[in-house]
Formats: structure tokens, sequence, C-alpha cells
């Protein structure tokens, strides 16, 4: 999964913002670090198309390329 789009974090707190797919809907994660492996537990993303934005941000750690 890629996206494009900005981010803005602010303490344990992730803001994803101007998605193509989602262009005015911003959407809040909490983060935390697993070793060096990144976890998103979404907050509030009213993302519409059946919350797809959501499902791929929270579905597996993130790993630094």
């Amino acid at each position: 999964f890629s996206a494009t789009g900005h981010y803005r974090v602010s303490g344990d707190r992730l803001t994803v913002f101007n998605d193509p797919n989602c262009p005015h809907e911003a959407g809040v994660y909490m983060w935390s670090l697993d070793g060096s492996r990144l976890q998103l537990r979404e907050v509030d993303d009213p993302c519409p198309y059946d919350r797809l934005r959501a499902k791929f941000l929270t579905a597996t750690l993130w790993r630094r390329a």
C-alpha cells in the first residue's frame, strides 16, 4: 500500500489529509512504535469508500524501507 497526501504529527496523534481519494476528510490515528515498527490505530477517519484508508493504515505494522 502506498499513499499520497500530507500528514501532521502532534504527540501520539497522526493526522492524514489531502489524500486524492478523500481530499476534504482528515483522518486521525494514534501511533506507537514496537521496536522499529510503526503501529497505527484509528481514532477518527470519516473517509468513505468502504473505510479503505483506515483499513490499509491499520492492517499491519509498518517498517522503515
